[in-house]
């Protein structure tokens, strides 16, 4: 396995909005792999203010650090992805599925393997049959009165913590537990995906709570763009 830790991450509108998140994540996983955790805020001050980026840092056991960048489309203002995506479940899991470690050999490969088939993402279902994650995303079922997510088994990623934050202080009942695959041969069938590049990422069905939670979690990372942009400006 290979040990070091990364954490990717954009900026919206040209700024980190969400760079509090990320950098205690960074952390938590350098803690768990007993490396030595870099300052991420230094990292990331050539890459800001300019255009929006997708940003991949990688800490190696030695505490050396890559940084890598993507340029992305500039951000809508949602917190929603353009595209629906086709979705295959896969059995198997991450490994050390809580940390954002350098071992992504499966779930890349599983990616990779269900590309050729036409599908955007696959969901990893356990061998005892729990569904845990997407392959770089969080799922989240809806049955047309509440949210059920997986609980365990899987990185707890930033972009799931967001949609559980808004839809709660919404009034929209979240569930947090494990789900089993025949569950959705039963009639869960409705989902979408998040993660914190994309954002909200539509799969089957589910589109006014999509609606809704993607303009919620838009307007918290507007706020969030604006504080930093004041932080910036006065540390200047």
């Amino acid at each position: 396995m290979q040990q070091g830790v990364y954490e990717t991450m954009r900026t919206f509108d040209g700024i980190f909005a969400l760079l509090n998140e990320h950098e205690a994540r960074l952390k938590k996983s350098c803690e768990a792999m007993g490396i030595l955790c870099p300052n991420l805020e230094e990292i990331i001050g050539p890459y800001e203010g300019k255009f929006d980026l997708r940003l991949k840092v990688v800490v190696e056991p030695t505490g050396e650090v890559h940084v890598h960048e993507e340029t992305l489309p500039k951000w809508s203002g949602k917190f929603l992805f353009d595209e629906t995506w086709r979705v295959k479940f896969v059995e198997g899991e991450r490994a050390l599925p809580g940390i954002k470690h350098l071992d992504t050999s499966f779930q890349v490969g599983e990616r990779e393997k269900a590309s050729k088939e036409g599908v955007d993402e696959i969901v990893m279902v356990s061998p005892d049959g729990f569904v845990r994650e997407g392959g770089i995303t969080n799922i989240f079922f809806w049955d047309g009165k509440k949210l059920i997510t997986p609980a365990s088994g899987m990185l707890l990623g930033i972009g799931r913590s967001l949609v559980i934050r808004f839809a709660r202080e919404n009034g929209i009942i979240v569930e947090e537990r494990d789900v089993k695959f025949e569950e959705i041969k039963k009639g869960l069938g409705e989902f979408f995906l998040v993660n914190s590049i994309r954002g909200i990422v539509p799969a089957v069905g589910a589109e006014g709570i999509i609606e809704k939670l993607s303009a919620l979690i838009g307007n918290f990372i507007s706020q969030k763009i604006e504080e930093r942009r004041y932080k910036i400006h006065r540390n200047n």
